[in-house]
């Protein structure tokens, strides 16, 4: 295999080149610094098999197929493979419960588009919003009350609130005032957009319930 087309295919894959190298003698694929010894078909078979491989930077070769034109033959197959540790190719596992809790609200919204993203992209977003609240120690069900009430409220927000003492719901208040004026935004929104710390609206809340009681 030429070392260009390694080269080429490692500028694609954005990986470094040593490591497909590596990758190739290891599996007793001759790797030369000349042209390659492949035809165009060949050398666009390897391309696509790397390209759509997951991990993409692994390949593993395979016998070549016994029917096959004696041509393609001269070339082993190439076939993706996952690194250990990570998924088999085309087997995806399940997503984590907290991630099915942004999950389920992204199949609501995008259950009307014509032509939605694909499901494996979405789990992958899921996923790193769901890391975003476990790096804020919230629970599937403790994440899954605030978004309820709140929507696309940020994980840091919602931990500030929390620790200053309001649950979810307490954080939907929009608050009354002593001369009976009533704020058109809620606690959690005024925090969100800076007008007030969490501990502000914790006092906020207080004062009000002391007033109601």
């Amino acid at each position: 295999m030429s070392l260009l087309i390694i080269k080429d295919l490692a500028r694609q894959l954005g990986v470094d080149s040593d490591v497909l190298v590596a990758l190739a003698k290891g599996k007793g694929i001759d790797v030369s610094g000349g042209e390659s010894r492949v035809g165009a078909d060949e050398e666009w078979a390897i391309r696509k098999a790397v390209l759509t491989a997951s991990p993409l930077s692994h390949v593993e070769r395979a016998q070549p197929d016994v029917a096959a034109s004696p041509r393609s033959s001269r070339w082993p197959r190439m076939v993706p493979a996952a690194l250990p540790g990570q998924r088999p190719v085309g087997k995806a596992s399940p997503p984590s419960d907290l991630a099915k809790v942004f999950l389920n609200r992204d199949d609501d919204f995008v259950s009307g588009f014509l032509n939605p993203p694909p499901r494996h992209v979405r789990v992958e977003r899921a996923e790193k919003i769901a890391r975003e609240w476990a790096r804020c120690l919230f629970t599937a069900q403790e994440a899954e009350e605030w978004v309820d009430r709140h929507g696309s409220i940020s994980p840091d927000v919602a931990e500030a609130l929390r620790a200053a003492g309001l649950s979810a719901g307490q954080s939907t208040t929009r608050i009354r005032t002593e001369r009976g004026f009533v704020e058109k935004l809620s606690l959690a929104i005024r925090v969100s957009s800076e007008e007030l710390t969490a501990e502000e609206a914790a006092a906020e809340y207080r004062a009000m319930q002391g007033r109601l009681a």
